[in-house]
């Protein structure tokens, strides 16, 4: 994996400390992805949206499966969406997947 070339970034100290509360430029790097990457699952999650992965082998994606009916069934006798209301959700839950 290449690594971010932080010495390309055109900021200065004290703005990473007004930013991040600390002055390394990795820090802020650091805080920028773990950022992106939340805003990418609420959005997988909240919307359903499908994420496609910028991967260069082989395609890959991040989404949200629906379960339903008895394949809901099976998992919640299994333990499964326990803190789900099965008659307010339909006998419906839904799950994060990751496809390559």
């Amino acid at each position: 994996m290449k690594e971010f070339p932080i010495k390309k970034l055109k900021t200065t100290t004290s703005q990473c400390e007004e930013v991040v509360h600390n002055r390394h430029k990795e820090k802020l790097a650091e805080e920028i992805w773990k950022a992106n990457v939340a805003m990418v699952l609420d959005d997988v999650i909240e919307n359903s949206d499908t994420f496609v992965l910028p991967t260069r082998a082989r395609s890959s994606e991040i989404y949200m499966k629906e379960v339903k009916d008895e394949d809901f069934k099976k998992a919640r006798r299994k333990r499964k969406w326990k803190d789900v209301d099965f008659l307010a959700s339909n006998f419906t839950g839904a799950q994060m997947m990751f496809r390559y």
